[in-house]
């Protein structure tokens, strides 16, 4: 009798976990916006599916641009100058969003994502924290920008910076050959391809079957394990 009413309660989950599927997007709607005044949004969180638009202006905005039954699932909330964005129940679906900042500082971005800066973010210091499937460009002008990736990252950076600091897990490959930086360090364990542009110190550890290349004449303070390779290139 008890395995029955297990056997009942799982059948039910299931189908509750298909009709609440159901409620999200199909092909029959149509894409709808809205738009959130924020009153902060230094830090920036998001997971889900979506595509990111950062642009920099005199206020904190929020537009979101999906499906009528998506928008009524995702979620944001914001505490302690951190935004958090969440796509609830609709986790496949995609949502685009364009955030409009005066300040930011901090992004922990999460899921499978496309994210873009039409022009380059000012700011003091800039941290980036990336994982899962990602592309995407972008354009800063820091003291410091400091970026973690894990997962399949391919992205180009640009702009310029005092210090570089990249540290990259799994398949991801960073183009920053458009980005000035003084000095650069790099911590790398992976087989992608990393691409800087230092002019006075680069500090480099790859593991793996990384390739790091770079352009510039640096001061080079290198370890290199397991198939990693590094080299410059021409100007």
């Amino acid at each position: 009798m008890r395995q029955a009413v297990y056997t009942l309660l799982f059948i039910l989950a299931l189908l509750f976990s298909g009709y609440s599927h159901a409620l999200c997007a199909d092909s029959t709607e149509t894409d709808i916006t809205k738009e959130y005044r924020l009153l902060t949004a230094n830090k920036l969180s998001i997971s889900g599916v979506f595509y990111l638009e950062l642009v920099q202006g005199d206020s904190y905005k929020l537009e979101v641009l999906t499906k009528p039954s998506v928008m009524e699932a995702f979620k944001f909330r914001t505490s302690r100058d951190r935004l958090t964005i969440t796509p609830g129940r609709c986790k496949n679906d995609l949502i685009s969003y364009r955030l409009t900042v005066i300040h930011l500082d901090e992004m922990d971005l999460q899921g499978s994502f496309t994210i873009n800066t039409p022009l380059p973010l000012e700011t003091e210091n800039l941290e980036l924290d990336i994982s899962g499937d990602v592309r995407g460009h972008i354009r800063a002008k820091t003291s410091l920008i400091d970026i973690s990736t894990t997962g399949d990252v391919l992205l180009e950076v640009s702009g310029e910076t005092d210090h570089l600091q990249l540290a990259v897990l799994g398949n991801g490959s960073i183009d920053a050959a458009r980005l000035k930086a003084r000095t650069a360090n790099l911590n790398i364990w992976g087989n992608g391809i990393e691409t800087v542009n230092v002019w006075e110190f680069l500090k480099v550890l790859a593991r793996g079957s990384t390739l790091v290349q770079y352009y510039g004449h640096p001061l080079l303070d290198q370890t290199i394990r397991n198939n990693a390779y590094i080299r410059a290139l021409d100007e």
